[in-house]
C-alpha cells in the first residue's frame, strides 16, 4: 500500500511542477521523501493535506487566470486517490 502512496505522490507532484505549483510539488515531494524515513508521521501529514484552508483541496490549477479544466480534474482524480489509499490507514 505504501508504495501505492508514493506512486500517487510522484504524480501529483508532476502535474503540479508542469502548471506553476512548484510550491505544492515541493511541498508534496518532502512527504514523498518522509515516507521511506517515517511513513507512519508522512501519513499523518498527507493526511493533513486534506482539511482546512488553504489545502490541497482548495487547490485550482490556472494560467492567466484561467482554470486549467483537463489538469484539475486530473488533480481531483489523484486527490480523490490518495485519500481512499490514506483513509484505511489512519483511523
Amino acid at each position: 500500500m505504501m508504495w501505492k502512496i508514493e506512486k500517487i505522490l510522484e504524480e501529483i507532484s508532476i502535474l503540479l511542477e508542469q502548471n506553476l505549483a512548484s510550491d505544492w510539488a515541493h511541498h508534496i515531494d518532502k512527504l514523498r521523501y518522509r515516507m521511506n524515513i517515517k511513513p507512519d508521521e508522512a501519513i499523518v501529514d498527507i493526511k493533513g493535506l486534506f482539511g482546512g484552508m488553504g489545502s490541497l483541496n482548495d487547490l485550482v490549477l490556472s494560467r492567466n487566470g484561467v482554470p486549467l479544466k483537463d489538469e484539475n480534474n486530473k488533480l481531483n482524480e489523484l486527490r480523490k486517490e490518495l485519500y481512499v489509499s490514506i483513509r484505511h490507514i489512519i483511523k
